[in-house]
């Protein structure tokens, strides 16, 4: 039995639609479910998918084609975990000045997400440095992209 199955048959039983005793054919296998979750939480003890975040590394010190690459690749990644993503890239026009795009970055950080990626070269921008700044001064959780690849793969 499916996953989506059991959980229907649960809410069935919850609404009355159908007889409590109608379970006891579904423990054995709801006792399984339940204990996949488990080992699956204390694998990956981090809220895999749960919110958004702000994907942050260095744009205007590389080639606009290179930035692109790198923060498709992480985005693809997040999102097969589950994610919610924001791609900075994505926000603005290659033409946007340096300061509108950090007003545009820093009003998205903050009023769309709970958690910021950081990319390998993060430290080596400016503008990443102060969103990672804003973001742990908030106490955003910091999404590990070396740790959401393994689990995207």
């Amino acid at each position: 039995m499916k996953t989506e199955s059991l959980i229907n048959g649960l809410i069935d039983i919850s609404n009355n639609t159908i007889p409590a005793d109608c379970i006891i054919d579904m423990v054995p296998e709801i006792i399984e479910k339940l204990q996949l979750l488990m080992v699956e939480q204390i694998t990956f003890p981090q809220h895999i998918g749960i919110g958004k975040v702000f994907i942050s590394g260095r744009i205007s010190s590389v080639k606009r084609i290179v930035a692109l690459n790198y923060f498709a690749h992480a985005e693809r990644h997040l999102k097969a975990c589950g994610y919610n993503v924001i791609n900075p890239l994505k926000l603005i026009k290659p033409t946007t000045s340096r300061e509108t795009a950090m007003k545009i970055y820093i009003s998205s950080l903050v009023n769309n997400c709970d958690k910021i990626c950081l990319l390998n070269d993060w430290r080596l921008s400016m503008g990443s440095r102060l969103l990672y700044s804003i973001a742990t001064s908030l106490n955003f959780e910091i999404v590990d992209l070396a740790k959401a690849q393994k689990i995207a793969v």
